[in-house]
């Protein structure tokens, strides 16, 4: 089975490519150090969605989640991205 980039037939705001070529329907958009990716799972979750998406910022975990397709998580994933704003203070609760 032959799954194309989410941005094949879409305008999404990142490039996305194979994570690994050798590999399944999986994909990422890279901006340095961050990223996007979504791939599609084996098993379908109870809400009827096969694909997963996350994103990572500044070494932060930006976002993840569920999508019935590979553009509607990587839409998802773009915007967790876009939306996250890094910490620059860190809060310890006390136990």
């Amino acid at each position: 089975m032959t799954v194309d980039p989410p941005n094949a037939s879409t305008a999404l705001r990142f490039k996305w490519k194979h994570t690994w070529s050798y590999k399944g329907p999986d994909f990422q958009a890279r901006m340095g150090h961050d990223y996007c990716r979504v791939y599609k799972k084996s098993a379908v979750t109870p809400s009827g969605h096969s694909w997963f998406w996350c994103t990572g910022k500044n070494g932060w975990n930006a976002g993840t989640g569920h999508a019935a397709t590979a553009k509607e998580a990587a839409v998802k994933a773009e915007e967790a991205y876009l939306r996250f704003e890094v910490p620059t203070k860190v809060e310890h609760s006390s136990y």
